[in-house]
């Protein structure tokens, strides 16, 4: 929500962007630990976590390598200012995210 609303004014803060992007590689990557075997919807825990995970945890594991290297990419175009680049940054990320949900994740909307 940060970097978009950087995108949505009138002079986006790059900085604040790169910083964002960075935050959310890094909550990806905690992610690796999160989901232990036997946590999705069915055991009753407060997940919106489908058991595919667990019968394609190799899909997973690129869904979440392909988010983080999303986000770094992200602030690497951060880094230079470039709001093109910054922009397909977002795009490309929201992508991601989106893709891994879509998969693994209960709709519940």
């Amino acid at each position: 929500k940060a970097i978009r609303g950087q995108l949505e004014g009138g002079s986006p803060d790059f900085a604040l962007i790169q910083t964002s992007a960075e935050e959310i590689g890094a909550k990806m990557e905690a992610n690796r630990t999160l989901f232990p075997e036997g946590t999705g919807v069915g055991s009753g825990a407060d997940t919106e976590a489908l058991d595919v995970i667990w019968e394609d945890m190799g899909g997973f594991t690129d869904a979440l390598d392909n988010n983080i290297a999303a986000a770094t990419a992200l602030a690497e175009a951060g880094g230079t200012a470039d709001l093109a680049a910054v922009q397909e940054g977002v795009k490309n990320l929201g992508a991601t995210c989106k893709a891994c949900h879509d998969k693994y994740r209960l709709d519940d909307d």
